[in-house]
């Protein structure tokens, strides 16, 4: 038997996913900011190089997930009519 995927739980995945990437994506910019060491002392904080990441990479991550989440769900809106409509005359 095969389980179809609603739209809410492709869309919830996909955050998931994408959070998740964009965390572990932080995580790593953060540490290698903090890792160089002729950086000033006021950038040897966590919040210097995580408002840099926000600025520079999460702005670009945002609307990258966004379109990623509307693409799914035009594809869920095109390709399900496609489905109803042949399911309804077999």
């Amino acid at each position: 038997m095969v389980r179809r995927r609603t739209k809410n739980s492709v869309v919830l995945a996909t955050v998931v996913v994408w959070l998740a990437g964009t965390i572990v994506y932080a995580y790593q910019w953060v540490i290698s900011a903090l890792a160089d060491p002729g950086i000033a002392s006021y950038e040897n904080n966590v919040i210097f190089p995580l408002s840099a990441f926000v600025v520079f990479r999460g702005v670009y991550l945002l609307v990258g997930g966004i379109l990623i989440v509307l693409v799914e769900l035009i594809l869920f809106e095109v390709l399900g009519k496609g489905n109803h409509e042949s399911s309804t005359f077999s």
